[in-house]
């Protein structure tokens, strides 16, 4: 080891790239989200990383729940159809936005979401709340902003790691436990 002036073997100091490996930064996680007031974001073209499925809210916890549609007409009035899609904000951070059909959920909301989750396939978009409440004007962004990168894993497997312990599948589930009154 040779040293400096100062003291220090500076090639002593170097960590090998099993050390590196463990320090690289990880994958960012996918979590279940909404565009922020001042985001512009893109949704993937095509259809692959989206679908519709009936939701439901926990309003206690405010969890989302992904419901099986075998049980819609148990469920009648407790889960919407909603549009479920993944998309990201123009710094990168993704996110599965979850969009409530109108018809279901009766807010007026609903329809500029749909038509923004659409557009923000070909371009970037944000949402502004209308004057008159009545659902947002989506603006398209002047500059240009890099693309997402997208993942290359498949979409059932973000929404089976974004909604572990929430895809309801039968009526033994906790939350349907808890709507029933079966459970605390």
């Amino acid at each position: 080891m040779a040293k400096k002036d100062n003291g220090f073997d500076i090639a002593s100091l170097r960590i090998g790239q099993q050390l590196a490996a463990k320090l690289a930064p990880a994958e960012k996680e996918i979590t279940v989200g909404y565009p922020g007031k001042l985001d512009f974001f893109r949704t993937p073209e095509g259809t692959d990383y989206r679908g519709t499925f009936l939701f439901m809210d926990d309003p206690r916890t405010r969890d989302g729940y992904l419901i099986h549609p075998g049980l819609e007409e148990e469920l009648a009035g407790d889960a919407a159809m909603a549009e479920v899609g993944l998309a990201a904000n123009q710094h990168g951070d993704q996110f599965v936005w979850v969009v409530k059909h109108p018809a279901y959920d009766g807010e007026p909301y609903g329809e500029s979401k749909l038509d923004a989750l659409d557009r923000a396939r070909t371009q970037w978009v944000r949402l502004r709340k209308r004057q008159d409440r009545q659902g947002y004007d989506v603006l398209t962004a002047q500059g240009t902003f890099p693309e997402p990168e997208w993942p290359d894993k498949p979409f059932d497997d973000i929404l089976a790691a974004v909604f572990a312990g929430r895809i309801v599948t039968s009526l033994d589930h906790p939350i349907i436990k808890r709507l029933r009154g079966e459970a605390a």
